[in-house]
């Protein structure tokens, strides 16, 4: 469906096909035809950043996109997700608050570390239960709560850059874009949420 690649585009900015393939669960070849496609259309762009290759959304594919998530905000779903994005909420604070602890530790401070990656942990347990009561109303947020276990995994083996790094698949990166999908597809609004 073209629904889904444009919204993973949307929430990721700028994404390199092999990620983005992951993200929408398509091979390779045939989301590379979709994409061709799309850019035919003029819906995304294929842009090089001296940071990232990846694939993007024009304007227009933006308008289509907001388009596009309206209808499929029902009823049905808003009612299902809301008590489960109410869930996710009150997880938010405790990770917005460990992240910035987490940034203001030193790097001897093992101790405060390993807390840090533990008290996430409880979150991400926590967070699991939410995440699979949504991916039981939209399957697509199956990936984030796989996702949050792949960056909790990482970080207990000792990569430390899955917790706030910006480039990897980080905790704080995919709590983010979970957050801001749920945001979308319920339509709130993200400075109202008091959201990070």
């Amino acid at each position: 469906m073209t629904f889904d690649v444009l919204h993973a585009l949307r929430l990721k900015g700028i994404v390199a096909i092999e990620a983005l393939a992951e993200l929408v669960e398509r091979p390779i070849d045939a989301l590379q035809a979709e994409l061709d496609r799309l850019a035919e259309e003029g819906l995304v762009r294929l842009r090089e950043t001296p940071r990232l290759a990846g694939w993007s959304l024009t304007p227009e594919g933006h308008t289509r996109h907001g388009q596009e998530i309206t209808g499929h905000r029902t009823p049905e779903i808003v009612s299902s997700l809301t008590p489960v994005y109410e869930g996710f909420l009150r997880l938010n604070d405790r990770v917005k608050a460990l992240s910035t602890s987490w940034q203001q530790l030193t790097a001897d401070d093992q101790a405060g570390r390993w807390e840090a990656v533990e008290e996430l942990g409880e979150v991400h347990e926590e967070a699991a239960a939410i995440l699979i009561a949504a991916a039981g109303v939209l399957p697509r947020f199956r990936s984030y709560e796989r996702r949050l276990a792949t960056a909790l995994e990482q970080l207990r083996a000792g990569d430390e850059r899955f917790f706030t790094g910006v480039t990897v698949d980080s905790f704080h990166t995919v709590w983010f874009e979970c957050h801001e999908d749920l945001i979308q597809t319920l339509g709130r609004d993200r400075v109202q949420e008091g959201s990070f």
